[in-house]
């Protein structure tokens, strides 16, 4: 992918928030995530673990787990459970992203040096910023299922 090299390394650790909306015109606090991004090496890829979880009576508990390739953010697994029960699977590969969720599977193309969308404040933490520069990326939302087209 366009993006090895040119990142600065991202620092593991983790990560606490309070979670709001706006209800009747109030600001009400309805959860709070917990993260942790961890790097972690097999014989022959460094990959990054980004695990975050919502903690909310009002809509649900909700765990992401994504792994994408440390050296340059090619997403290769999406995980979400709702309330502890597995409701999306994706498996990414070079230009397809196998979904499964429930008992159904479908393979959906994907645009080569696609990121998943669950990590693209990751990359944008990342990236070596100067004045008036711009980047693109082709993004993938592994939950919609739809590719997004983002420039910053």
């Amino acid at each position: 992918m366009k993006w090895k090299g040119t990142t600065y390394p991202l620092i593991e650790g983790q990560d606490e928030k309070q979670v709001y909306w706006i209800e009747k015109g109030e600001t009400v606090q309805i959860g709070q995530t917990y993260e942790t991004i961890r790097l972690e090496k097999t014989s022959h890829q460094s990959i990054l673990v980004r695990e975050q979880k919502l903690v909310s009576e009002k809509i649900g508990n909700r765990t992401i787990r994504l792994t994408i390739d440390a050296e340059d953010y090619t997403p290769l697994e999406f995980v979400e459970y709702q309330d502890g029960v597995q409701t999306v699977h994706a498996l990414y590969r070079a230009d397809a992203v196998i979904i499964t969720r429930g008992n159904e599977q479908s393979v959906l193309p994907i645009r080569t040096e696609s990121v998943d969308l669950f990590s693209i404040e990751l990359l944008l933490r990342t990236l070596p910023w100067i004045v008036g520069s711009t980047h693109s990326f082709n993004g993938f939302s592994a939950v919609s299922g739809l590719a997004v087209p983002i420039q910053v």
